[in-house]
């Protein structure tokens, strides 16, 4: 169909002829607006595959490092029971090593007493090293279970003697109160003992007892007196200092 619209001027009327289709504005249109949408579609889907691609790749990380996380976590209490086992082997291992050093030590001490014993019975048996008489074996101190208080023990002995012996023991502290000297006697260490501990003995006899230590004495040495009754037999008398009277870790 062809349209008369008013233009430039033809040669002959002063008018132009313009043929036009309505239609072909329209599919024009549509044709314009699918090319759009289907851009716009494959944008969209392009997107949506590359975010599902990323998506997936994270899901993926994700799952590895749950997975990781996981076997740390057995990975730690697994070591954690290796370590308490290791430390509950390490504890018995330290008892029995402290078990085995205390009866060591307790061998050892036996042994020393073996030998004092050994000695002592040598001594009464053959006594061709001391002279003949009294004699003054062994002194020592135990602590009791009072502050100040302690058990003493000393063995007198008879050396190439057929006669009992009596007689009395009589201890004398030395020691400083308030930074002098001073001695206290047997009835002040031991109370009702104003005179001595007693003997009666032939070849040999263990005396002991207990005596209290003033609280403001500040020990130095013990002296041990012996002396029996009658003229044939001489008095003796001993002077130990007083850390050796305790055996090792009793002081």
């Amino acid at each position: 169909m062809a349209r008369w619209r008013k233009g430039l001027p033809d040669l002959s009327t002063g008018y132009h002829v313009e043929y036009r289709n309505p239609w072909l504005r329209t599919v024009v249109r549509l044709v314009l607006v699918l090319l759009v949408l289907g851009a716009g579609w494959q944008l969209y889907h392009l997107g949506y595959a590359q975010g599902g691609d990323d998506y997936g790749s994270a899901r993926t990380e994700l799952r590895d490092l749950r997975e990781r996380v996981a076997l740390l976590g057995h990975e730690n209490r697994q070591l954690r029971q290796d370590n308490a086992l290791l430390q509950r082997e390490l504890t018995v291992e330290r008892e029995v090593s402290n078990r085995v050093r205390l009866d060591i030590q307790g061998l050892e001490r036996r042994v020393h007493e073996l030998t004092e014993e050994v000695d002592f019975y040598r001594n009464i048996v053959s006594p061709d090293e001391l002279e003949r008489g009294l004699h003054i074996h062994k002194v020592q101190l135990t602590p009791a279970d009072v502050p100040g208080a302690y058990r003493y023990q000393l063995v007198l002995t008879q050396v190439q003697g057929n006669r009992s012996l009596e007689g009395r023991v009589n201890l004398q502290l030395e020691g400083r109160r308030n930074g002098e000297s001073i001695q206290l006697e047997h009835g002040d260490l031991v109370p009702g003992e104003a005179d001595g501990r007693s003997f009666s003995f032939r070849y040999f006899q263990v005396v002991s007892g207990r005596l209290h230590l003033p609280g403001d004495v500040v020990p130095e040495a013990l002296v041990v007196s012996v002396e029996p009754e009658g003229s044939h037999a001489r008095s003796v008398q001993q002077r130990e200092a007083w850390s050796s009277l305790f055996n090792e870790g009793d002081s």
